[in-house]
């Protein structure tokens, strides 16, 4: 069958639908091969780039595409910066509002089928970018701030921009701080997280060592908190990291006699990063952690032994020694989970699952 073109597809574009492997370039909206509609599926983690602005008319819908796959992909402009991230199920018509430059200055308008919903149909959208560093992040509050009452459902999309850090640097017990929770919304509210940055819990202080003294004991390292909680259904797109903190390293066992005391155990990474355990009777503090994890300090030099290190991101600590018939080292704390949801209704999907560090409970 020969199918032909019309004049009207000649001047207005005609409609496509289109599988790509690879990065590929935008027909022009006109002209022969030109296409104004695109239906596109694609493999993962490619992009789209828009057509010179200079070669395009400024004004109305300039082209609606469609991401028909099951794939995200990026729409770009000429210099293959970011216009549009297309999750699957995605419709979006790109309005060119000046042509002055090859990138040109384009506006997105689009509505998405997130994961296990329908489209944005009796939702309110918004669209929140965040530009700046945050300590103990809730989505329900950003909200908030952009005048939502809680009283209908939202399709809330929140980006965090590259070189952002989410962390925990707030004050309370550890195992309750978290870096992002997403807070308590209105049914049928749907959330895509889309993260450029950094999202990490707190690093697990080191447990204390051992005096060297009949029934010394040490203590445990401290538990790493958590990245992102979840209290309402999450939708996950990461193209950064995304981690628990480390588990703080356990203080060590001493036994009894002068210089015989325990060394304190590593903190863990994260931040604020887990502090040093202190070391008594000779034994050495535990040292605060680094851009890497924190070491456990060393015993004292005459029988007692080293803390435990503190875990990197995502990690547990490790336990402190025990000497030869000395008291026990203490254990090692837990690593803070990169995800985890709240349980008993909230589920966290992930479309593009980027770097994580740490254990995930995701229902």
């Amino acid at each position: 069958m020969v199918h032909t073109r019309t004049a009207i597809d000649e001047q207005f574009g005609k409609s496509i639908s289109r599988s790509i492997t690879a990065n590929a370039d935008l027909p022009l909206n006109y002209g022969p091969g030109g296409a104004r509609f695109l239906s596109i599926s694609s493999s993962a983690g490619l992009s789209v780039r828009l057509p010179q602005a200079t070669w395009l008319r400024a004004g109305a819908a300039v082209y609606t595409i469609h991401n028909s796959g099951s794939n995200l992909f990026t729409v770009t402009d000429w210099s293959s910066n970011s216009v549009q991230v297309m999750v699957p199920g995605r419709i979006a018509t790109l309005h060119l509002l000046n042509n002055a430059t090859a990138n040109g200055t384009w506006f997105s308008e689009s509505v998405v089928a997130e994961a296990g919903t329908p489209l944005t149909i009796g939702r309110v959208p918004l669209n929140i970018t965040v530009s700046t560093g945050v300590s103990g992040l809730n989505l329900r509050t950003l909200a908030d701030r952009y005048d939502y009452t809680g009283e209908y459902p939202l399709a809330l999309k929140v980006e965090i921009l590259p070189s952002v850090n989410i962390d925990a640097n707030v004050g309370g017990v550890i195992s309750d701080i978290r870096a992002l929770d997403t807070g308590v919304f209105y049914a049928g509210t749907t959330i895509m997280l889309v993260n450029r940055g950094t999202i990490q819990g707190r690093g697990g202080s080191g447990g204390s060592g051992a005096a060297a003294t009949l029934g010394g004991t040490s203590t445990a390292g401290g538990a790493g908190s958590t990245a992102i909680y979840a209290r309402h259904n999450l939708t996950i797109v990461n193209f950064g990291t995304i981690a628990g903190g480390g588990g703080g390293g356990g203080g060590d066992g001493s036994t009894v006699g002068a210089n015989r005391g325990g060394g304190g155990g590593g903190g863990g990474q994260g931040y604020p990063p887990g502090s040093g355990g202190p070391g008594f009777d000779g034994g050495q503090d535990g040292a605060t952690a680094t851009a890497s994890l924190g070491l456990g300090g060393a015993g004292g030099p005459a029988g007692g032994g080293a803390g435990g290190d503190g875990g990197p991101w995502g990690f547990a600590g490790t336990s402190g020694t025990t000497p030869s018939g000395g008291s026990t080292g203490g254990a090692g704390g837990a690593a803070g989970h990169s995800l985890l949801s709240a349980g008993g209704g909230p589920v966290i999907t992930k479309l593009v699952a980027g770097l994580l560090y740490g254990p995930e409970v995701l229902l």
